[in-house]
């Protein structure tokens, strides 16, 4: 897989394509969607967003540092009740650019700005950080911080209070008590964790499961870090929803892999909803019973007094898989209404409404997420097949250039179908090598199959299409929604087709009309 998808980047860079005009910002200096002319009301005056710090240290490994030391001091922040925190999303479009606070300012709608950066040397950290007034680019606050790299924890509630008392004068003691809250004592505990998060943030199969080796071994070092526990049985549950090949396990291994992980999380801590959306999403993984895993998701949402924007995304999310649109587009509404800034959330959503043909809404909320994170890979492909589907080729290339950059391991089937439109000896030539050096087995998977297949008939090959459709393992709610994309509307009237469409669908979900 790795050669072809080499000779695909690189294809895809010597293409001959238009330019493609940078993604615009709003008046106001937000990604798309707009505003429109409504006049933008004045940031709360304790409101902040803190960039994230730079990596300065010769090793770029050492990135995770920067990031979690940044999300550490946010999620501090927002333990402060009379501040207004923006989340890591919010700030992630931000991350190793230079920028005018007063614009950042002026973008999140935010009073203050806070950043700095990072540099191990030797066994020590350095660490220089700043607090602006976002109105007039003047420093309020600013520290250097020269310790032992065992002494990060220290550091980041050292921080987080002199943000928050220069913000919002001095902290009362029940505060203080929350910004000092601490994850874990550990420091080799902490250090994994903070790995874990920042390979889990990159989504891919590899990035994934090393992420997971770090949270376990989290785990190991400290049997009380339940959230590392959590978020590994979470992760092992989007691993197994992906269907990505894991060498040397099956898929009923990872299930039940994630299973342990999160049983012993909730041993620990049983309200934690991380821990239970992960026992959901196991249970949909293995047994293909969306009802079932709507049914467990509602009583954590009910249950759950976190807000946090996953718990209704995944809601959304499974909602949208058992054909209720309209309550998964109300749960995508809370998700954002927590986090605006939330990539996974409305790539997701636009993903509903591009299969009922809703593109113009669609456009927007895929702008939306490659403009507030760049690195978030679902969203370029998703973007692609959108504008393939509005007629913008060279857009559509674009997007799948980014798409094959950020997932190497990952075959990216849009790519056959951006070129089918203008050189179609190319685009089989490439599904040729694509088909022969990619797992059977993934060809088969409800996720990826269906994308094929799509790319088979864009070059003509119903028949073909038809067969690999035929051959995908699970004929389940995945299936049924990359079903309903405008790409398979070719097949609506086979009979073949209709009889796949048809034992996807799921139990009790409404039968799909396409839409006019």
């Amino acid at each position: 897989m790795t050669t072809f998808l080499a000779r695909t980047a690189l294809a895809l860079v010597c293409a001959a394509a238009p330019a493609v005009p940078a993604l615009a910002q709003c008046p106001d200096g937000t990604p798309p969607p707009c505003r429109g002319g409504r006049a933008v009301a004045a940031p709360a005056p304790n409101s902040v967003a803190v960039l994230y710090f730079d990596n300065l240290s010769r090793d770029s490994a050492d990135a995770y540092l920067a990031d979690g030391l940044t999300e550490q001091v946010i999620q501090r922040l927002g333990q402060v009740g009379r501040l207004t925190v923006k989340s890591k999303y919010a700030v992630r479009r931000y991350r190793g650019t230079d920028v005018d606070p007063r614009a950042v300012g002026r973008s999140l709608q935010v009073s203050f700005i806070g950043g700095g950066s990072v540099r191990r040397v030797g066994n020590r950290l350095r660490v220089n950080v700043e607090l602006t007034r976002a109105s007039t680019g003047d420093r309020v606050w600013g520290e250097s911080y020269d310790r032992a790299d065992d002494d990060v924890l220290a550091i980041e509630e050292e921080i987080a209070s002199a943000v928050a008392t220069a913000i919002a004068g001095q902290l009362l003691p029940a505060e203080r008590a929350r910004i000092g809250t601490r994850p874990t004592g550990n420091s080799a505990a902490y250090d994994h964790l903070v790995r874990g998060n920042y390979l889990i943030a990159r989504r891919n199969p590899e990035a994934t499961r090393r992420g997971i080796a770090e949270y376990e071994a989290a785990v190991r070092a400290d049997p009380g870090l339940t959230a590392a526990g959590a978020a590994a049985a979470y992760a092992y549950g989007i691993y197994a929803n992906w269907e990505w090949p894991w060498p040397g396990l099956t898929r009923d291994s990872i299930i039940a892999r994630g299973r342990r992980v999160a049983v012993a999380a909730l041993r620990a801590d049983s309200t934690d909803p991380i821990g239970r959306l992960s026992l959901c999403l196991l249970d949909l993984n293995e047994r293909r019973d969306v009802a079932e895993a709507l049914r467990c998701m509602r009583r954590t949402a009910g249950e759950s007094s976190a807000r946090s924007a996953d718990v209704p995304s995944l809601l959304g999310w499974a909602l949208m898989s058992a054909g209720q649109n309209g309550a998964a587009a109300e749960q995508f509404q809370r998700a954002l209404a927590l986090d605006p800034a939330r990539g996974i959330t409305l790539e997701v959503w636009a993903r509903m409404l591009t299969r009922t043909r809703r593109y113009v809404e669609a456009r927007r909320l895929l702008d939306s997420a490659v403009a507030v994170d760049p690195e978030f890979q679902n969203a370029w492909p998703a973007r692609s097949r959108l504008r393939l589907l509005e007629g913008d080729v060279a857009g559509a290339l674009a997007d799948a250039q980014d798409a094959a950059r950020l997932t190497p391991s990952v075959p990216v089937p849009v790519v056959i179908m951006v070129l089918a439109r203008s050189d179609t000896a190319r685009a089989a030539a490439m599904l040729r090598d694509m088909l022969a050096t990619t797992d059977s087995a993934f060809q088969r998977t409800s996720t990826y199959g269906p994308a094929f297949a799509a790319a088979q008939l864009s070059l003509g090959r119903r028949d073909e299409a038809i067969a690999t459709l035929e051959r995908i393992t699970f004929r389940d709610y995945e299936l049924y929604g990359q079903l309903q994309y405008p790409e398979f509307d070719p097949l609506r009237d086979d009979p073949r087709f209709q009889r796949i469409f048809e034992q996807a669908r799921p139990a009790g979900a409404p039968v799909w009309a396409m839409p006019r």
